[in-house]
């Protein structure tokens, strides 16, 4: 390997799939929180607890990703310079209000849930910008995209049942793939190290195909001839779609950005010509 070559951005190693199903999980189920004030009434306590089971699942992931688990508890400690201790404080919040709202089910309620459920996903979508280091990361679109994405994932899974949430959906799906769409183009312009781009380049389509294009087809064919089977499937589909973004995400662009010589020295003083091993010059 050569000097160049250690320069260059490496893949980070401390956050793997488990990272991963935390933004999965806790995503859908904070977005299904956030979603359910425009469900039936009937509906609630079974929307309520699986919110809160899919937030806690995804928190059991990040327990087991923590190298001294029984250490976990100082993550609440940090509330004025972590977004991840803001999360784990969220998360009691919005485990609590959707637990309450599942046993006494009210609008009222829910709209508590859906707020706390939001702040949540909030937390989740500023852990990544926070992350300076990794530039796939740190791009403020990010927030935006997780966001959306979770809130996509709460309306897919409402739409799994019911028709009524089959307009929701093809409007967010339609938004988060701009924003997909826009990370991608800044990606592309070099706001990533070339290995990042690489791998989103290559999984890029089957996130886009999966995610956007299919199950806005199939949603504006249930609208428009009446198909539930096409609205199911696209409901699904835009569900998976929001996962695999997230899973490609967290675990396959993770690079950070390496070292960089701004200017070299010579005789006579420093040389203007810099050298970035590892980024593009131009796309």
């Amino acid at each position: 390997m050569t000097l160049i070559d250690r320069t260059r951005p490496w893949h980070q190693t401390n956050w793997d799939w488990r990272a991963a199903m935390n933004f999965m999980c806790g995503g859908a189920g904070s977005g299904l929180l956030v979603a359910a004030p425009v469900a039936p009434r009937s509906w609630y306590p079974a929307i309520e607890l699986a919110g809160a089971c899919a937030i806690s699942l995804g928190l059991f992931f990040v327990w087991l990703e923590i190298g001294r688990p029984f250490r976990s508890l100082n993550v609440f400690i940090h509330a004025k310079t972590s977004w991840m201790t803001r999360e784990s404080w969220a998360s009691l919040v919005a485990l609590s209000a959707s637990i309450i709202a599942a046993m006494l089910p009210s609008m009222a309620l829910v709209v508590v849930a859906a707020l706390a459920g939001g702040v949540f996903l909030y937390c989740q979508a500023r852990i990544l910008t926070a992350a300076k280091g990794i530039p796939a990361w740190r791009l403020p679109i990010v927030s935006a995209v997780i966001l959306m994405t979770g809130f996509s994932e709460g309306m897919a899974l409402l739409a799994l049942f019911g028709r009524p949430m089959v307009v929701g959906l093809f409007l967010c799906i339609v938004v988060r793939g701009v924003l997909w769409r826009r990370y991608r183009t800044l990606a592309r312009r070099g706001a990533v190290p070339e290995k990042a781009w690489s791998i989103l380049k290559r999984y890029f389509p089957l996130v886009e195909v999966t995610g956007t294009v299919v199950p806005a087809v199939l949603l504006l064919l249930d609208l428009a001839l009446g198909l539930p089977l096409a609205a199911t499937i696209g409901a699904f589909l835009a569900f998976a779609g929001g996962w695999l973004f997230k899973f490609i995400l967290v675990t396959r662009l993770g690079f950070n950005q390496g070292f960089a010589v701004p200017k070299f020295p010579s005789i006579g003083g420093l040389q203007p010509f810099s050298s970035k091993p590892g980024w593009p010059n131009s796309r």
